[in-house]
């Protein structure tokens, strides 16, 4: 499972040039933690003890060493985005202990690992693993209605900061809805938590949701009116707003102005034949065929 720490023979190469970039009978490390390509975790991920696997990363740029060239450690270099191949042989593994298998107090203390490791991936700008992270540590302590209660104000603290981190990082990706929904989860906790109303605010503005992040904003200012960050943000939306605001104007100013000029009307409704018209008895307005 992902943090597994794995023992396997391995042997890497370029797969254009057939040179060798590795070559370990007994090498340790721990799955899905940026210390193997991507390609090679995943299939070890599938792998039992003592299996074998020919594992080829033709798109190396996402599952390989990356699009910058990379100095190994045997001083070989490996070109931007090379497609690489390795040889695996899989000795020995340990896994992680599974959520249903810790108490309540080890899962406090994973969630506490998993939110740093997020914020370590968060700050090297590695959003979509920082993210991982993040769900992973909300997974553990999400719902722990059979915590004692002094472990759910713990737990209360961490997953406020990780519902938060969580926004800025659906922020980043462009995932707004979600970040908006995270944003949420933060303030049921702590209506008073700035950062998460001013993601809020952002994740509305980036819907389009103009009045309801102007209204975060303004909150914002109301809690701290030395808040920079949302004073600037709130001039931001607000030019945005009225950039909208000229569009719609020119867009249905146009409409209006044609339809003048050819006496259209938007309700317009033209009977067949007048005479042919009856009277609704039930409400009085006319039908037409």
């Amino acid at each position: 499972n992902e943090g597994a720490e794995v023992t396997a023979a391995v042997i890497g190469r370029i797969l254009e040039t057939g040179e060798e970039f590795m070559n370990a009978e007994e090498h340790k490390w721990v799955v899905d933690d940026e210390q193997m390509p991507d390609g090679l975790d995943l299939t070890l991920l599938q792998m039992k003890k003592g299996e074998k696997a020919l594992v080829t990363i033709s798109d190396g740029t996402r599952f390989g060493f990356g699009g910058t060239e990379t100095t190994t450690e045997s001083g070989v270099k490996v070109p931007a985005g090379a497609a690489i191949q390795y040889e695996v042989s899989l000795n020995d593994f340990e896994k992680t202990k599974e959520s249903w298998d810790m108490s309540n107090d080890e899962k406090y203390e994973a969630s506490i690992v998993k939110k740093d490791q997020g914020n370590v991936y968060f700050k090297a700008g590695k959003n979509e693993r920082a993210l991982k992270r993040y769900e992973a540590c909300l997974k553990l302590i999400e719902y722990d209605t059979q915590f004692p209660d002094e472990l759910k104000e713990k737990c209360k603290v961490v997953k406020l900061a990780t519902y938060s981190n969580c926004a800025a990082v659906m922020l980043k990706l462009k995932r707004y809805k979600d970040a908006l929904e995270k944003c949420n989860k933060a303030l049921e906790i702590d209506g008073a938590h700035q950062k998460a109303r001013f993601r809020r605010a952002q994740a509305l503005a980036a819907r389009d949701d103009y009045d309801e992040a102007e209204m975060d904003l303004k909150k914002l200012i109301d809690m701290d009116p030395k808040n920079v960050d949302a004073r600037n943000e709130l001039k931001r939306l607000k030019h945005k707003m009225a950039t909208q605001r000229k569009k719609d104007s020119a867009i249905f100013g146009n409409m209006f102005e044609r339809m003048a000029k050819t006496g259209g009307d938007f309700y317009e409704v033209k009977p067949k034949d007048t005479d042919e018209a009856e009277e609704n008895p039930a409400d009085g307005v006319p039908a037409f065929p």
